[in-house]
């Protein structure tokens, strides 16, 4: 019989203790409880970001060339809501039924008259487009031209529904007088008009606004204030 070569010897020493190794150590993990293993995830907290705001409540006012009556509504409406603390759940802007004047401040008569009622004038003209529809949740008109303008721009019945008269929030305002009349071919006093007829339809659109804040989901369980 041949005896086994030195290299021979060497690798049958070693193999066995290789294998010995892995068995023991593949030994020791099915020997720790299974609890034990469980726990080891245990007592970890979970991070999670501060809770999520709901979406914006958006309004757009629109008039025709966005110069005039439509941003003097948009500075009061804003300050309402400044007021009611809703900043951070409402937003407005405004727009034209014509591009005219788009990318324009607005008018002179309307930055002086806003300025001396302490309202802010920061502005620029813009045309509205169909698909701000979908951006927004109620889109007030100044007068009856605009109101009939949008829902013929408006795609199917619940656009329709979200366009409305701004007068029609005024309770004081005659079934035959909801219009906020044009001021651009008048002075100053029609301006002062105008601002007037908005200031009184403000408080009843603010109300409506809160109306629907409070119907959405979550404000009965820990949402923002209304």
């Amino acid at each position: 019989m041949t005896a086994p070569s030195p290299r021979g010897l060497r690798r049958a020493s070693r193999a066995p203790g290789k294998q010995d190794r892995k068995d023991q150590s593949s030994d020791q993990r099915d020997d720790q409880p299974e609890d034990r293993r469980k726990d080891r995830g245990r007592g970890r907290r979970r991070v999670t970001g501060p809770p999520k705001r709901p979406p914006a409540y958006r309004v757009c006012f629109v008039c025709t060339a966005n110069i005039c009556r439509s941003p003097m509504a948009a500075s009061v409406f804003r300050a309402r809501v400044r007021e009611a603390g809703l900043s951070h759940r409402v937003e407005v802007d405004s727009a034209g039924t014509g591009g005219w004047f788009e990318g324009e401040g607005a008018d002179l008569r309307t930055v002086a008259v806003l300025a001396r009622n302490g309202y802010e004038d920061e502005h620029t003209a813009r045309q509205f487009r169909p698909e701000w529809f979908a951006e927004r949740d109620l889109v007030v008109a100044l007068d009856e031209g605009h109101l009939l303008a949008l829902r013929r721009l408006a795609r199917g019945p619940v656009e329709v529904e979200k366009v409305r008269l701004l007068r029609s929030f005024d309770p004081g305002a005659a079934e035959d007088e909801m219009d906020v009349p044009d001021p651009y071919y008048g002075g100053i006093e029609r301006f002062q008009l105008c601002l007037d007829l908005i200031e009184a339809a403000a408080t009843g659109l603010m109300d409506e606004v809160r109306g629907r804040l409070a119907e959405e989901p979550g404000n009965g369980d820990g949402a923002d204030p209304l």
